[in-house]
């Protein structure tokens, strides 16, 4: 394994680490202490965090993991000669970004719904601040590791990706 090759992993392990301090800490710190303006009472945060926050918080981790599992994967076993080919798989790219933006944000609008949390008794302020959550898992979960971990031909397709790699000598 080449030194370069390393740093990589080195770099997704990192990435994926930080996705998975902010998924299984971050956000529920946000929510339970709560750092966001809520309005709701203690119970009602605790049974939001427990009726619909972890359920949400799982399926944005497990998307987004086979998500970039399969981006990785099909890097690195694609080779390209001409660089219109690697160009015309920034679509793949954004589509699996966009994919889990919002198949989390229509899965967190389901289970609220199915669930109850759509009723005019209950607060619905989470609705405000969760999508924004889902946008920073995208980030997280998806583009950081992408960014410093794709390897070969792809590896400069995602966005701020250049950089990134210039930051940790990647």
């Amino acid at each position: 394994m080449s030194g370069k090759s390393l740093k990589s992993w080195f770099a997704l392990v990192i990435a994926v680490a930080i996705a998975l301090l902010w998924n299984l800490l971050g956000k529920y710190y946000l929510f339970y202490q709560p750092i966001l303006p809520l309005s709701a009472t203690n119970t009602e945060i605790d049974d939001w965090i427990a009726d619909i926050f972890w359920l949400n918080n799982i399926i944005s981790l497990v998307l987004g993991f086979l998500l970039l599992g399969f981006w990785i994967f099909k890097a690195y076993n694609k080779q390209f000669i001409r660089a219109e080919l690697v160009l015309a798989k920034r679509f793949t790219w954004w589509l699996s970004a966009l994919f889990h933006f919002f198949a989390c944000l229509l899965i967190f609008f389901g289970t609220s719904y199915f669930l109850g949390w759509l009723d005019e008794g209950r607060y619905m302020e989470f609705w405000l601040w969760y999508p924004g959550c889902l946008l920073l898992d995208t980030l997280l979960i998806f583009w950081l590791p992408s960014a410093l971990a794709t390897p070969r031909s792809l590896r400069n397709i995602p966005p701020l990706a250049i950089k990134l790699r210039k930051f940790y000598g990647g």
